[in-house]
């Protein structure tokens, strides 16, 4: 099967923007060419879209180890290929008149109807409906987080301050702490601006309590074609932006959490979401799910929040969570983060030095230890992914 695979990682800034003509920032694009290659590890024999992307020796052989055997292709020839799938980070408008203009078939896209409704799902007031959900379904032991609420006028959010004090509000879309602020007691000028804004490109935003996170993690559901767990990624995050995952088995994952959340009600809930995203997102949506959740404290109690957000796309939490069950060798223990570097050629003498420091050693196409980044990276590079295994 022929396969092209592109990442486009301003899919949540396209998809708030809602345009076939979105123009990415810079450094999104920057981001997008020096990541490109972040999807052939979820299809290891695509050819990925990607422009100016060297891929030195060292690269080579170390995927060749893995047994990768993705090629990276050009935009200029995506036509000269009869593609059988088309896959991307995320769906939106912008990505799909990207690879229109590129000349990809359009029996391989989706139609705009589907769009406007992938935009509408991924919308953050799918979150209240997945709590009503729970509550309805989860049965008595579970006892969930207050529901977020939508706000509609700047009087709603102004009573939904006073009411909670300390509270966090979202705009209908965004991503990586984007679109996301805390307020404390009332708004300032600048939130005010922001709420105004907000206001006036959205018509509402949705608020939340505030809560003293302990433990970021996520669920990972695959709709192809009905909605099936895939299994955890744990990562932290500051400031609501992404900072790394942590690389372990699902099932060091799930001990780890039942220090918080009792085995029962975790796979309860995990039962429950399942049915939701069949009977809300499958009937309309094919491709991966990804739920973010956390642990909180409150007062001198754990509690959990199962429904923070829902990501209808590829995630770094899925990369995480692949990479680690296909790569890496089961019982050891890594991270995998960002790293970005404005200034040229810092990042590929970070690179350099990090490969001597932290040689990576493949045992049985497996990696074992080390360090490696998961694109080649040259003098240009800005952006990476960086894996460590311990």
């Amino acid at each position: 099967m022929q396969i092209l695979a592109l990442f486009n990682p301003d899919h949540d800034m396209a998809q708030a923007n809602g345009s076939p003509h979105y123009m990415s920032p810079q450094s999104a694009c920057k981001f997008a060419n020096d990541g490109a290659f972040l999807l052939a590890w979820l299809s290891p024999e695509a050819y990925i879209w990607g422009e100016n992307v060297h891929t030195d020796e060292q690269f080579v052989s170390l995927c060749q180890q893995l047994q990768l055997d993705a090629s990276v292709i050009s935009p200029q020839k995506i036509g000269t290929i009869d593609f059988d799938k088309i896959e991307v980070w995320g769906w939106n408008a912008s990505v799909v008149n990207k690879l229109e203009r590129a000349g990809v078939s359009a029996s391989l896209l989706p139609t705009d109807s589907q769009l406007m409704r992938w935009r509408e799902l991924s919308h953050r007031r799918q979150t209240i409906a997945a709590m009503k959900f729970l509550q309805d379904k989860a049965g008595p032991h579970f006892h969930p987080v207050e529901i977020p609420r939508e706000l509609q006028s700047l009087a709603e959010v102004n009573d939904f301050i006073d009411e909670h004090q300390q509270v966090i509000l979202k705009m209908p879309w965004s991503g990586s702490g984007r679109g996301v602020r805390r307020i404390d007691g009332e708004l300032n000028e600048h939130q005010l601006g922001w709420v105004q804004q907000a206001m006036c490109k959205y018509e509402s935003v949705l608020g939340e309590n505030f809560y003293r996170v302990v433990q970021d993690f996520a669920m990972e559901f695959s709709c192809e074609p009905s909605a099936r767990f895939v299994g955890y990624s744990l990562f932290q995050t500051r400031n609501g932006v992404y900072q790394h995952n942590i690389l372990m088995s699902d099932s060091e994952i799930e001990q780890l959490l039942t220090q918080w959340i009792p085995l029962e009600i975790l796979t309860n809930i995990r039962g429950v979401l399942t049915d939701f995203i069949n009977q809300e997102i499958v009937p309309f949506y094919q491709g991966n799910v990804g739920v973010d959740m956390f642990v909180y404290q409150e007062d001198d109690e754990y509690k959990w929040n199962p429904v923070v957000e829902f990501n209808l796309r590829n995630t770094m939490g899925l990369l995480a969570h692949r990479f680690y069950q296909k790569y890496v060798v089961l019982g050891q223990r890594g991270v995998m983060k960002m790293r970005y570097c404005a200034k040229k050629g810092e990042l590929y003498r970070e690179h350099r030095q990090l490969q001597q420091k932290y040689p990576v050693i493949i045992q049985n196409h497996q990696i074992h230890q080390g360090y490696m980044s998961l694109v080649p990276i040259d003098e240009n590079s800005a952006y990476t992914v960086q894996v460590f295994i311990q």
